[in-house]
């Protein structure tokens, strides 16, 4: 029996707008559920169900059903046997087919009443697909109510989708930080275009746009481009208005639709102009304005670096260059990764025979020193001579403030391994943060091109360099003593407790200076304070490379060695012992306590502390300058 099918779309359509306004903050899977589920509610039908395919592999990747209360368990296991079959047929032979037309058929799983099964295929996006099938009696629903339910349910998840999507890439910032990334590595005009346009039918699929632009662009045919006309028609006066001004403005166009244009900016001029139309009656609020003026300055400051590149075509490799280490120096490396990229590409540019890189500290920062030659330079910046030839480049810049570069340089006090000479200074809030020394044996080595690129080079990684040696320098300070430059203790413990996690055994030898209160009333503090230093030295003098020597605590020292025996521990001890008696001025001595821990004796750092503790304990019990361990 026909029934009055306009009041249940009506229903329809008012449930699918309460669960749009409900789509942001519940998944996509439950809006698919409540959909299904008020179809069945207000057609009065027995069963519907949508399968939606999540990629072009996966033909049924979400599948909903969803029965009326009266159905019987016969009928479901029906239901669910015919879709078993049609997701056979969708998986082999129908699915193109069935992209492009409504599928209906009678069922006989009633024999008192005739009922149609339903399969409309739905266009979700350009990549996901999905089918609503729902039963109902023959002659309840005419085909124009079926068709008005596809298009309907059909517009409702393509929404709902793009809410989903943009809510899993949290919010439409990260979407432009990834867009700007993209573009901004291009210099393919063309390419800019059309991942713009792919970008627009992203984001406002329901919209219709239109890329106004200033100069003529060799761009797919296809793509909705067009020049800028200066005519009194009032759309195109508009945008030649927002192309002068540089603003963004909101117009009714002749048909009384909402227009939104703007501008395509960049830093150094406009470059189009970005028409949005909306439908009759579709107000854009403000921060989605402010969104889409963001979105044009984007793609005008991609589209400005595409057209100085073209414009500047012999400078393609120095320009790729400069971007490919701004990029990699703008991804939070360490030191020694920032140092040897910029090693690797000067090396290309210019093939030196020598390059120095060389900080400045300045004398709040570290008063011992003038210069500072990182590792990563060439063996001569680190030799007397080389390092005499870098405070004469420093004592340079800090005169003129600016680069040198010589074809053929020669010094009379100073012999130099090479001839051909740049000193670029990394200059920042008029200070002189360091050099990069670049040389070669032969005179005449480098170009002019050569030399204003790695000026360009050092300019553009000055900072990033310079944070870099200064977040090292503090993070070398936090877990160092200051006067001595051992390790903390702080740092010594996390290091035991780590090796204990990882490895088998391992010794720890505590040092205590004997009458080490004497010294500071004899002598004064500053003479103990170099008496610690001296003793500081013979025990780096003496460590392997994987030691930890640190400063316990006052007159205290520490040393941990790793994978050492009880016995190895001790005959350091005692080695160290004997040279701090004969090489400290005032002559001092040293008591030892010595422990250490294996997997069978259950150690934790705070024992193995305790330990070493107790026989330090007893050596300055049975009259000093000795070593005592227990096992």
């Amino acid at each position: 029996m026909m029934v009055k099918s306009g009041n249940i779309m009506k229903k329809i359509n008012q449930t699918y707008f309460d669960l749009l306004t409900d789509a942001p903050w519940y998944t996509y899977e439950r809006t698919v559920q409540q959909v299904v589920s008020q179809i069945v509610c207000l057609t009065d039908m027995p069963y519907a169900s949508i399968v939606i395919q999540k990629n072009w592999n996966n033909m049924h990747g979400l599948i909903i059903e969803e029965y009326s209360p009266n159905t019987t368990e016969t009928f479901r296991r029906k239901c669910t046997n015919q879709l078993k079959g049609f997701m056979n047929k969708m998986n082999n032979d129908m699915e193109e087919e069935l992209d492009e037309k409504m599928f209906t058929f009678e069922l006989n799983f009633n024999k008192k009443k005739q009922e149609i099964f339903h399969m409309i295929p739905l266009k979700i996006s350009n990549i996901t697909r999905g089918y609503l099938m729902c039963i109902h009696e023959k002659d309840r629903y005419t085909k124009e109510f079926m068709d008005e339910l596809r298009k309907n349910t059909e517009q409702l998840l393509k929404t709902t989708q793009w809410i989903n999507d943009n809510r899993e890439k949290n919010d439409k910032n990260k979407f432009l930080f990834n867009l700007t990334s993209e573009l901004y590595a291009s210099t393919d005009q063309t390419y800019i275009l059309q991942e713009t346009i792919s970008a627009l039918e992203f984001i406002y699929p329901n919209f219709t746009y239109m890329l106004l632009l200033s100069q003529d662009h060799d761009a797919d045919e296809s793509l909705p481009i067009q020049m800028i006309e200066y005519s009194d028609d009032s759309t195109k006066r508009v945008s030649s208005d927002v192309f002068i001004s540089g603003t963004t403005r909101m117009e009714k166009d002749e048909q009384g639709a909402g227009c939104l244009y703007t501008p395509l900016k960049g830093k150094q001029g406009v470059y189009g102009v970005l028409q949005i139309r909306v439908d009759t009656g579709v107000q854009l609020p403000e921060q989605e304005i402010q969104f889409i003026t963001l979105f044009s300055n984007v793609i005008g400051e991609a589209l400005e670096n595409a057209m100085l590149y073209a414009n500047s075509k012999h400078m393609a490799a120095d320009l790729k260059f400069i971007n490919e280490v701004t990029h990699k120096l703008n991804s939070n490396l360490k030191l020694p990764e920032i140092i040897s990229v910029l090693k690797k590409q000067i090396t290309s540019i210019c093939k030196p025979t020598h390059i120095g890189f060389v900080f400045c500290p300045n004398e709040q920062y570290d008063k011992r020193k003038d210069i500072d030659v990182l590792q990563g330079s060439h063996a001569y910046f680190h030799t007397t001579r080389g390092q005499s030839f870098v405070k004469h480049m420093k004592d340079c810049a800090l005169e003129q403030k600016s680069a040198l570069f010589k074809a053929d340089y020669q010094m009379e006090t100073i012999p130099l391994p090479f001839r051909s000479m740049m000193s670029l200074p990394m200059i920042h809030a008029d200070e002189i943060l360091g050099l990069i020394i670049i040389g070669h044996e032969q005179s005449s080595a480098f170009s002019f091109g050569s030399y204003k690129l790695m000026r360009s080079l050092v300019q553009n990684t000055t900072l990033a360099l310079t944070n870099s040696v200064l977040k090292d320098k503090l993070e070398h300070a936090v877990i160092t003593d200051y006067l001595t430059k051992l390790y903390s203790r702080g740092y010594l413990d996390e290091k035991i407790a780590l090796h204990m996690e990882i490895d088998t055994h391992g010794t720890l030898v505590l040092f205590d200076i004997d009458d080490f209160k004497h010294v500071n009333d004899s002598h004064g503090h500053h003479i103990g304070d170099q008496v610690i230093i001296q003793i500081a030295s013979i025990l780096k003098e003496n460590t392997r490379e994987n030691d930890i020597a640190a400063r316990w605590g006052g007159e205290e020292l520490a040393l941990y060695l790793p994978h050492a025996s009880i016995e190895e521990g001790v005959r350091l001890a005692r080695r160290i012992r004997k040279k701090v008696e004969s090489n400290t001025n005032p002559q001092v001595t040293l008591s030892s306590g010595v422990s250490s821990w294996s997997l069978m004796t259950n150690h934790n750092v705070k024992s193995l502390f305790i330990e070493a503790d107790k026989s330090l304990y007893q050596a300055k019990e049975q009259g000093k300058n000795q070593v005592v361990y227990n096992v």
